[in-house]
């Protein structure tokens, strides 16, 4: 369906019938389907891999489960060109922040990005500052995309069932997500804070050789934890002048 984005589409099969063979006979031989339970619910999620000889606007790339699908993002993105694309998957836990952190580098292309992830890891990118669970991929998620904690998935669903939650997300591309600092530094900043996470920045951030004037700052006497977004990018905008003025 169209979900008002222009020409970008979502498209997902969701027939409890449909196999592999019924996918590939589709224009979009890509299919996803997911199986349910006589419930009603989600029990397993099935996943093909997705081609389309559609010379229109691209609709959604829908990962597969193997370890190197942090790495198809690159791939998807070269293929699709200059095109805006979606991703949903249900991700390897193990690597599942490695995903996002590709996803995030490719931020000019994928406009939506919705998948199912370990619990904890999934309210971690969702997380607003202020909480133990706040941190990394919080704040660089949060800086380009809108995220939202969409539902728990328990572990009775699957079969064989995991030995943790799940949890799934939605991340849309913000309307302005260019930030108002330097985004390589930006980076650098966020996770250099985050690394020590128990100190304040003033401690944290003394790699980045600050003068003494602008330790002074009250910022400085923060947790990185305690810092929205737009503090973040203020703090990298103040780091970046302040290497300036000592040219």
């Amino acid at each position: 369906h169209n979900n008002g984005i222009g020409n970008f589409s979502w498209w997902i099969w969701s027939s409890s019938e449909m196999d592999a063979n019924t996918a590939n006979s589709h224009d979009m031989s890509c299919g996803a389907y997911l199986s349910k339970s006589s419930q009603g619910g989600v029990r397993a999620v099935r996943t093909f891999t997705l081609s389309t000889s559609s010379t229109s606007a691209p609709t959604v790339a829908i990962m597969g489960t193997s370890s190197n699908s942090f790495n198809s993002i690159s791939v998807l993105a070269s293929y699709f060109g200059d095109a805006q694309i979606g991703i949903i998957g249900n991700f390897p836990y193990n690597i599942s922040s490695q995903i996002v952190f590709k996803a995030l580098e490719h931020r000019d292309q994928v406009l939506e990005f919705s998948g199912m992830f370990q619990k904890e890891v999934a309210q971690r990118i969702c997380q607003g500052p202020g909480n133990k669970t706040y941190g990394i991929l919080s704040v660089l998620a949060q800086a380009f995309y809108e995220t939202e904690y969409l539902f728990t998935v328990p572990p009775g669903v699957f079969n064989p069932p995991p030995k943790v939650d799940s949890g799934v997300l939605r991340m849309r591309r913000k309307p302005d997500y260019k930030l108002a600092c330097d985004e390589t530094l930006f980076f650098k900043v966020v996770k250099t804070a985050f690394n020590q996470r128990r100190k304040t920045l003033r401690n944290s951030l003394k790699s980045f050789d600050l003068s003494d004037k602008l330790k002074e700052d009250a910022i400085f006497e923060l947790r990185p934890e305690r810092l929205s977004v737009l503090e973040f990018v203020e703090l990298t905008q103040k780091i970046a002048q302040d290497g300036l003025s000592d040219l």
